[in-house]
């Protein structure tokens, strides 16, 4: 069920799953800082919102360079969301030679398998990301 869509994602909630998906698109290049934070903190309201178990985030067509203090924002504003909404498991979908890294399951208390996407959809419905 899509939830909101734009130039540079499409959120949506997937009841057979219980997951949350943010699918970023090639239109996140235009991001800006202040509209990417916003597009995260969208996402962790609509976590607490529906009190998701299961997010998962596709990084594959994401072209956006966030800020170094990102990395430091998003446990302060972000990571406490998912544990109000009680996730369990999140996810990341990202391209091979994924240039950002990513964090750990012992920072954010939850598993948080970050792989390789290496074709096929792994069960996950394509999203048409063009708005």
């Amino acid at each position: 069920m899509e939830l909101q869509r734009d130039e540079y994602s499409v959120l949506s909630f997937n009841p057979e799953t219980q997951a949350l998906e943010l699918w970023w698109s090639a239109g996140s290049a235009s991001l800006t800082e202040e509209r990417f934070r916003q597009g995260l903190e969208q996402f962790a309201g609509q976590a607490v919102e529906r009190r998701t178990p299961n997010l998962l985030v596709d990084l594959r067509e994401f072209a956006y360079r966030p800020a170094p203090d990102m990395w430091d924002w998003r446990p302060e504003h972000i990571i406490p969301r998912y544990r109000e909404a009680g996730v369990r498991k999140f996810a990341n979908i990202v391209p091979e030679g994924w240039p950002l890294g990513g964090t750990t399951n012992e920072q954010e208390g939850f598993p948080h398998p970050q792989r390789p996407h290496r074709g096929g959809s792994g069960g996950l419905v394509p999203r048409n990301l063009t708005p």
